[in-house]
């Protein structure tokens, strides 16, 4: 068969996923998190109160790139580079006392989207295919609710299951 062939078998099998149907999204498939904390993407900053669109992968824990002792590290290194470009004494006992006050201990936190089963709540159209957005099914104190999409191609195939299982 070929790869048109296989394209028309997939595009004609995929047609029954529709708005509001029930999917089930399976550990290791790399989703959009419309929700995420911003402090969990690459260049977040530590401190941040916002919210941002993150790539994530459904099942798998995503921890915080940048922690408190890197951040101290790195601006000693900038302190150290500065008190020996004017030739001055630095007192390592001071700096470090500095920077635990200064920068708080950030929370060691993990963000998960949790595979399972997720409702469709939108199907956009898009040159490659098309981007589906989610939200969890059945929310619950184990299951976020989370909004995610993620970009249906002709690699990726859906389980959809019965709303009543």
């Amino acid at each position: 068969m070929s790869k048109l062939g296989d394209k028309r078998d997939y595009y004609s099998m995929m047609r029954f996923v529709k708005v509001h149907d029930v999917i089930l999204l399976k550990k290791e498939q790399l989703v959009y998190c419309q929700n995420m904390p911003s402090y969990f993407t690459e260049n977040g900053s530590p401190y941040s109160t916002d919210t941002a669109n993150g790539r994530v992968k459904i099942g798998v824990p995503v921890k915080r790139p940048v922690t408190s002792n890197f951040l101290r590290a790195k601006i000693a290194e900038v302190i150290q580079d500065l008190f020996l470009y004017y030739r001055l004494n630095l007192q390592h006992d001071i700096m470090n006392r500095f920077l635990a006050h200064q920068i708080k201990e950030l929370p060691d936190e993990s963000f998960l989207v949790p595979e399972g089963l997720y409702r469709i709540e939108a199907i956009q159209p898009e040159r490659t295919g098309r981007k589906i957005y989610c939200k969890t099914y059945r929310p619950s104190e184990t299951r976020p609710d989370r909004s995610i999409y993620f970009f249906l191609e002709t690699t990726m195939l859906l389980t959809k299951v019965s709303p009543n299982s």
